[in-house]
C-alpha cells in the first residue's frame, strides 16, 4: 500500500510538470502506480467490499436480550440456529455501532503524546534466580514515553533513598528529565491525599526541582495512565528474565541496563555503519548526546530540536529492515526544529534533505567539503525537500552563512532554485552525486 504522504508527492510533482518517468525514478515506484495515482489526483480510490455482511438489526437486539449480552454466545446462536457465518469481531462492531455492546471502562485521562514531556515510574516484585538460589527482588523502571526509551533496575530493598539513586542514574543515562513524572500513589513520594489531590513529599519535591520535573500521581485504580510502564514490566516477564542466567546481582542489573537501553540499538548501529558508511565515532558521539537511538521497532531515531535548551521537537524515523523507508515520528512539529550535526560555534550552515545525509555531509567536512568551506560547518536535516522553512529565516538574520546541500535531482534542483529566489544570500552547494550518503559511501570503496 502507498502511503498517503507519498501519494499527494507524486500528484504534486506531476502538477509542477515532472514526467511520469522522473517521478517513478525519483520515488522508486513502477511507473504504472505512478500513472494510477496521477489519475486519482493522488487520493486513494475508494473500494466498497461486496461480501460485507448484512444482519438484522432486530435480530441482534433479540440475541443480545435472549443472551443477557454475552456476545459469545450470540455468535453461537447465529452461526448455529439462524445459519449466519459472520466474525466474532464483526459481530462486535455490529453491536457497537447498534450501542448495544458492553461500557468500556472510562479512560482516567486523555495526555497528548509529546516528545520529552513525560516519564513513568513504578516497581514490581520479581523472584529471580541468581547463581543457585531465588531470591525475591524489587524492580524499579522508568519510561520515557514519547521515545519509548528505558532504565532497568534491581533492588533487594527499594526505599525513598533508592529511588532517589535510581532516577539520578537514569536521567544522567538518558541525559534528559521530561517535565513530568508520572507514578502511582506510592508513600516514598506521596505524603497524603491521592490522584490529581495528592501532595508530594517535600523532600522529594526538592529533588524533581533541581533535575527539572515534578511528580504527578494518577487516579487510584487506573494504572493504565502509566500504560507504557506497564507494558515495559511485561516485556521484562516475557523477553529479558527468560532463558537467561545471572551469577550475581550486580550481573543481572549489567544485563538488565544492556537490555532495556540497547536491545534494537545493535540492528540500527550495524545498518547506519555498514550499509550507510557512517563513522562508528560519530554514531557513538551521537548516542551519548541523546540524539540518536533505536525505537522498539528497531528503527532509527534522529531527535530534532529547537531552540539553546535543544528542546525536543520530535524526530526522523529511517527502517533498518529490508523494507527501507523514512518518515516523522507521531507529534512531530517539523517546522519548530530539527536534526543538526556540527560545530555549535559554526557560522556556516548546510541544509540537507535527511538526517543520514547531515551525518554524511558531516563526516566528509574533513575531507573534500573542508576544502571547499574551508571552515567548520554545521549540517541540518530539513526532514524533506522544503524551500523555506520556517526557522530558516531566523538563522539568516542571525547572519549564518548558509548552504543548500539539496539532492542533485530534479525535486533537490527545483528546491534549491526556490530557496536562492527567495533567500539571495544562500547558496547551491550540490552533491558531486545523488546525495551525501551516496557521496561517502562512493569515497569509502
Amino acid at each position: 500500500m502507498i502511503e498517503p504522504d507519498v501519494r499527494n508527492a507524486v500528484y504534486q510533482l506531476h502538477q509542477q510538470g515532472m514526467s511520469l518517468r522522473e517521478i517513478s525514478r525519483c520515488l522508486h515506484l513502477s511507473r504504472n502506480a505512478v500513472r494510477r495515482i496521477v489519475k486519482q489526483q493522488g487520493k486513494p480510490a475508494r473500494r466498497d467490499r461486496r461480501d460485507k455482511k448484512q444482519i438484522d438489526p432486530q435480530l441482534l437486539e433479540r440475541l443480545y436480550r435472549e443472551c443477557d449480552g454475552w456476545m459469545q454466545r450470540m455468535h453461537e446462536k447465529l452461526v448455529e440456529e439462524e445459519g449466519i457465518q459472520v466474525g466474532y469481531s464483526t459481530l462486535t462492531r455490529m453491536l457497537r455501532e447498534l450501542g448495544l455492546s458492553r461500557s468500556q471502562p472510562e479512560r482516567c485521562d486523555r495526555v497528548p503524546d509529546e516528545p520529552g514531556a513525560e516519564m513513568q515510574h513504578d516497581t514490581t516484585l520479581y523472584r529471580v534466580k541468581l547463581g543457585k538460589q531465588s531470591v525475591p527482588l524489587i524492580a524499579s523502571l522508568i519510561y520515557l514515553r514519547y521515545s519509548k526509551r528505558r532504565y532497568l533496575k534491581f533492588y533487594r530493598v527499594f526505599n525513598r533513598f533508592a529511588m532517589k539513586c535510581f532516577l539520578h542514574e537514569a536521567l544522567m543515562f538518558w541525559g534528559h528529565a521530561a517535565g513530568r513524572c508520572i507514578i502511582d500513589n506510592t508513600n516514598l513520594a506521596r505524603l497524603r491525599g491521592a490522584g490529581s489531590r495528592a501532595v508530594i513529599v517535600a523532600e522529594m519535591e526538592t529533588f524533581s526541582q533541581r533535575y527539572g520535573f515534578r511528580f504527578v500521581c494518577h487516579a487510584i485504580d487506573h494504572p493504565n495512565r502509566k500504560a507504557g510502564n506497564e507494558r515495559s514490566f511485561w516485556s521484562v516477564e516475557t523477553g529479558f528474565l527468560p532463558g537467561r542466567t545471572f551469577s550475581s546481582l550486580e550481573d543481572l542489573n549489567q544485563q538488565a541496563r544492556q537490555w532495556a537501553s540497547h536491545t534494537q540499538l545493535p540492528r540500527v548501529h550495524r545498518y547506519l555503519s555498514q550499509q550507510r558508511g557512517l563513522s562508528t565515532a560519530i554514531l557513538a558521539s551521537l548516542i551519548e548526546q541523546g540524539k540518536l537511538y533505536a525505537d522498539a521497532r528497531g528503527n532509527a531515531v534522529f531527535v530534532m530540536q529547537a531552540g539553546q535548551p535543544n528542546r525536543p521537537v520530535g524526530a526522523e524515523l529511517r527502517g533498518t529492515g529490508r523494507r527501507v523507508w523514512r518518515g516523522l515520528a507521531a507529534g512531530t512539529s517539523k517546522n519548530a526544529g530539527y536534526f543538526w550535526i556540527g560545530d555549535p560555534g559554526a557560522q556556516h550552515l548546510v541544509l540537507c534533505e535527511s538526517a543520514i545525509d547531515a551525518i554524511s555531509c558531516h563526516q566528509l567536512h574533513a575531507g573534500s567539503l573542508a576544502a571547499l568551506l574551508g571552515r567548520p560547518c554545521l549540517c541540518i536535516s530539513t526532514a524533506g525537500v522544503r524551500p523555506d522553512a520556517p526557522w530558516l529565516s531566523p538563522l539568516l538574520a542571525r547572519g549564518y552563512h548558509i548552504y543548500c546541500g539539496f539532492d542533485a535531482d530534479d525535486p533537490g534542483d527545483t528546491a534549491s532554485r526556490q530557496m536562492l529566489t527567495r533567500h539571495r544570500s544562500i547558496q547551491r552547494l550540490r552533491p558531486p552525486r545523488h546525495d551525501w550518503n551516496d557521496v561517502l559511501t562512493t569515497a569509502s570503496q
